[in-house]
């Protein structure tokens, strides 16, 4: 079996296009490229990619209700609840945080189920609380998704940069920077690139606090994505190389920093909107190394939505 024949639910179109980042190209003095995620077809960048197996997976399961969490301001939480009820679940959210206004009218909109506590630490008890109200014929994924079937999603976006970079739609990087929190989509580029036999160092920026982006948590998620291949009679996967880059989260997660908006700043010179939590933070780690090296050409990976949240009619 192929990558290609997993049973998934087609939500966006594939694949995501690459392109020439020329502004940051000449300042950086080193070809630089970016892999846009969000020019999926769909609201909601990568995480797309996750929920066409965990959906999958969901109804062969023959789940009803979704149960997720993370900080009110995820884009995880928000791709979950605009795509889950047309595909027939009800959504369950525990949140921490001050919610964005454009995720509140997506989730009064949607119908779903929030439980929010008013900070970041205190999601896993709004996810404990959500829990409840869910009851037992809920589906509980995990933080982003990552650590479960969607983590298949991830390796197919490696394993399509590594046929763009084979035809030559984009050149061959010495290094991808991708921005990591639950560490799936780290995870899941090494081993898609592994599978196109395109084995380009991935640069996993950490942009979350402990114990999340872990080179422990990067390595287990590798290991539990090498297993589910597998079982579905894909084998001898050498996943790329990968690095954790520690060095661009600052004072914590969500908190901006100088290089963050710096990083943002040279981005919107080439038509790139960064959200400040994650793709800030990854740019930032590409501008720094490639000015410590110039040892491109290297490629981020574009991975969050910048447009703000629809609201389904």
């Amino acid at each position: 079996m192929s990558l290609e024949e997993i049973p998934r639910i087609s939500m966006g179109t594939w694949p995501t296009p690459v392109r020439r980042l020329d502004v940051t190209s000449d300042a950086l003095g080193v070809e630089v490229w970016a892999k846009l995620e969000e020019d999926c077809g769909a609201w909601g960048g990568n995480k797309l990619r996750k929920l066409e197996y965990i959906f999958e997976e969901a109804r062969r399961l023959r789940a009803s209700h979704l149960v997720t969490w993370g900080a009110a301001t995820s884009n995880w939480t928000a791709a979950v609840a605009l795509h889950g009820p047309s595909s027939g679940f009800d959504v369950f959210l525990g949140l921490g945080g001050a919610i964005p206004d454009d995720y509140v009218r997506l989730y009064e909109a949607a119908g779903t189920t929030v439980v929010r506590l008013p900070r970041l630490t205190l999601a896993p008890v709004a996810l404990a609380a959500v829990q409840i109200r869910a009851g037992l014929r809920a589906r509980f994924i995990p933080v982003g998704g990552s650590g479960t079937v969607g983590d298949l999603g991830s390796a197919r976006a490696g394993a399509e940069l590594a046929a763009q970079i084979e035809t030559g739609e984009t050149p061959r990087p010495t290094r991808v920077f991708v921005a990591t929190g639950s560490s799936g989509t780290a995870a899941g580029l090494a081993v898609g690139l592994g599978l196109g036999r395109v084995p380009v160092e991935v640069a996993a920026v950490k942009v979350s606090d402990w114990p999340y982006a872990t080179s422990t948590m990067v390595a287990r998620r590798i290991s539990s994505l090498l297993r589910r291949l597998d079982e579905n009679h894909i084998h001898n996967v050498i996943p790329a190389p990968w690095s954790l880059e520690r060095r661009y989260l600052g004072p914590g997660y969500s908190k901006p920093t100088a290089e963050s908006r710096s990083a943002i700043d040279l981005a919107t010179q080439d038509g790139l909107a960064l959200d400040p939590t994650y793709g800030a933070k990854a740019f930032a780690a590409l501008i720094g190394v490639a000015r410590q090296e110039r040892n491109g050409p290297y490629l981020f990976l574009h991975t969050s939505p910048t447009r703000p949240a629809p609201v389904p009619t």
